[in-house]
């Protein structure tokens, strides 16, 4: 069980994950029975400090996914290539690469960033159904995948129009914090198999070069204060509205609005 989240913005592309790898025993039905979790180090692996893939679901199969996307890297020229070529190439790979072992369909999805051309990098959603690319942009610019999607889609959902005024975030620091928050909110939420500390990767520009890079401690817990200051603004509105059916607020003779009025 796992929880991946991916946004897009214009100046970059910023992946986050929790750390939690859960073990199971198959049993008979459709699912196999949880065992135990233990932590895990990291699900988000950056190549060449460009290539960024974080995982969700079978491990053997993540460890096969990002060396088909890690030789395809390294091999062919991406900078040069669409969005959508590098994530219908490594799709192919990766499903025949599954196919040589008959592995069964659905036990596996992955976000992935890298930097193409001389635009903002490119964030790729493949689906754990079908493992086909989507291409995040300004259109739908964020994703959650994993066990924790059902917490985080609808957390996404409250900060896309709450936070980001249902446009991508103006800056790599933007959707940072909007990633910190869904994780971990829903790594406190969550019943079972997501879990904390939230760990992170950005790919952005910098001195005229586009990198990948781990989020060091220090930016992650700042990145958490910043999430518990948030969540006590919103507690302390919450306690100055009015009480429901008080007449409305109007402003005093200077025009500001009493709120207890």
């Amino acid at each position: 069980m796992t929880l991946i989240v991916g946004i897009w913005c214009p100046s970059g592309v910023v992946i986050g994950a929790d750390s939690a790898a859960t073990f199971s025993a198959p049993i008979s039905g459709p699912e196999d029975l949880p065992t135990i979790v233990q932590p895990y180090p990291s699900k988000i692996e950056i190549v060449d400090h460009s290539l960024v893939v974080a995982s969700t679901g079978s491990v053997g199969l993540g460890q096969r996914f990002i060396e088909n996307a890690t030789n395809l890297w390294r091999t062919r020229n991406f900078r040069k290539r669409s969005t959508l070529d590098i994530g219908r190439a490594i799709a192919k790979s990766s499903v025949n690469d599954f196919a040589s072992t008959k592995a069964k369909q659905g036990h596996y999805g992955a976000l992935v960033s890298c930097p193409i051309r001389k635009s903002s990098p490119a964030l790729i959603e493949f689906e754990s159904r079908t493992l086909q690319p989507h291409v995040k942009d300004s259109d739908i610019w964020y994703a959650a995948m994993g066990s924790g999607q059902l917490l985080a889609d609808p957390l996404l959902g409250f900060v896309r129009e709450a936070i980001w005024s249902n446009q991508p975030p103006h800056s790599c620091h933007d959707a940072m914090f909007g990633a910190m928050l869904v994780l971990s909110l829903s790594c406190r939420m969550a019943p079972s198999g997501v879990r904390g500390p939230v760990k992170m990767a950005v790919v952005e520009r910098a001195n005229g070069e586009t990198k990948a890079r781990h989020l060091d401690e220090d930016e992650l817990d700042e990145l958490q204060e910043h999430v518990r200051s948030f969540m006590s603004k919103i507690g302390g509105l919450v306690k100055q509205a009015p009480p429901i059916g008080s007449p409305p607020s109007r402003p005093d003779s200077q025009g500001k609005v009493d709120l207890q009025s």
